[in-house]
């Protein structure tokens, strides 16, 4: 509840001892029953002080506010929630990794062959290179950027690490 000092007219609370805007003391003041009083919860206008008192023991109001409140904060906290299961289960994220693979690369190689051989000892008296191409085994490494959500990758579904 609301009331007024006496010498300033300002409006303080009715359990206060002193006046916040000129520092009237209140201890022996006598409460003005003559003056009205209003609801702090409503609104609602009453002759005596004492009628107010009564009427704000028993207002509607307050128990609305307190569970407007905390409905609302249940509201904020079911929506964060919602938000952080979208975030962590559904939405993918992408990351590179490193992946390895095998490719067959060509090469040449040369080997030589005997054209004629010597009719006296046999051996070889010109030669001839010859070229062929083969294929070889390579391991090679390549960055992959690809997406999963954090869920798999916090639970370990799927390695990855950044690239730095």
């Amino acid at each position: 509840m609301v009331m007024k000092c006496s010498k300033c007219n300002g409006l303080v609370s009715d359990l206060a001892k002193f006046c916040h805007h000129c520092g009237n003391k209140f201890i022996n003041e006598k409460v003005n029953d003559s003056e009205e009083w209003e609801c702090e919860y409503c609104g609602e206008g009453f002759a005596t002080r004492k009628d107010c008192l009564k009427h704000e023991k028993n207002c509607s109001k307050i128990g609305r506010k307190i569970t407007h409140k905390s409905s609302k904060l249940k509201y904020i906290l079911l929506i964060i929630g919602i938000i952080a299961f979208i975030i962590i289960f559904l939405i993918p994220f992408p990351y590179q990794v490193t992946e390895e693979y095998t490719v067959q690369e060509p090469y040449q190689d040369s080997y030589t062959e005997c054209v004629d051989r010597s009719w006296w000892s046999g051996n070889c008296v010109d030669y001839d290179t010859k070229y062929v191409t083969r294929y070889r085994q390579v391991s090679k490494t390549r960055v992959v950027t690809k997406s999963t959500t954090l869920y798999k990758m916090w639970s370990g579904q799927v390695s990855y690490y950044y690239k730095v």
